[in-house]
Formats: C-alpha cells, sequence, structure tokens
C-alpha cells in the first residue's frame, strides 16, 4: 500500500504498523519498507535511504515495533497543525512498548493531501 489522500492518519499508523507486525512477509523487511514509503519526505532526508531506516528501526529503541504481538491505539490528537497517534505495543518477547507517530498533511507535490509519518518517538 502506498500513501493516499483518503487515508486518516490513524490508518496510515495502522498500515505501518501491521506491515512490520508481519516484517518479513512475504519477503525480508517488507514491511519496514512499507513503512519508509509512509514517512513524510522531510523523514524520509533525515532517515534514509532505505537501508539506513531499516538498520534505525532495528535498533533497541524501535525493534518492538517488529514482529509485536498486539497494538493498542489511542485516539488521536491534534498538536500544532500535526496529528499525534500514541501506540501501545505488547512486543515479541511480552514487553511493553509505547511510541508517539506524529503525521502532517502534505501540501503540494507527489503527496499533496495525503497524511504522512514525520516522527515516532519512543515512550
Amino acid at each position: 500500500m502506498d500513501p493516499h489522500p483518503s487515508l486518516a492518519p490513524e490508518d496510515v499508523v495502522r498500515v505501518q504498523m501491521e506491515a512490520m507486525r508481519q516484517n518479513d512477509e512475504p519477503t525480508a523487511d517488507h514491511g519496514i519498507a512499507v513503512a519508509f514509503r509512509f514517512a513524510s519526505p522531510s523523514n524520509r532526508m533525515q532517515t534514509g535511504p532505505l537501508p539506513r531506516f531499516a538498520l534505525m528501526v532495528k535498533n533497541a529503541l524501535y525493534r518492538p515495533m517488529l514482529n509485536f504481538k498486539t497494538a493498542e491505539y489511542a485516539q488521536p490528537d491534534s498538536i500544532d497543525g500535526r496529528v499525534r497517534v500514541n501506540v501501545c505495543l505488547l512486543d515479541s518477547e511480552g514487553e511493553a512498548a509505547t511510541f508517539d507517530f506524529f503525521l502532517s498533511q502534505q501540501v503540494g507535490g507527489r503527496y499533496h493531501g495525503c497524511w504522512m509519518t514525520d516522527a515516532v518517538v519512543r515512550k
């Protein structure tokens, strides 16, 4: 799946999380690649290219996002024109991890009108 203006911020987060939940299906790191597609252009400039982004996701801080067991999504809230979606995970080892996704609606260019992830912060 790719970014599309019809996807709400919470949909974007769910798409990314479900892809990373099954990271290696149908191919190795497919889920990470999906998450990278939903990263905003400014986020990609800071975290890309994809191989660098994959290493970041696999480090200890973000690793709980890969192959997690369960996820609970809070209602999105708006902060200074961006949307925050809080996600609480039970990782593959049964440990809890919480992340805030910050998204913005893109203006102009290829992704005009699409909600995309600007940052993910572990709490």
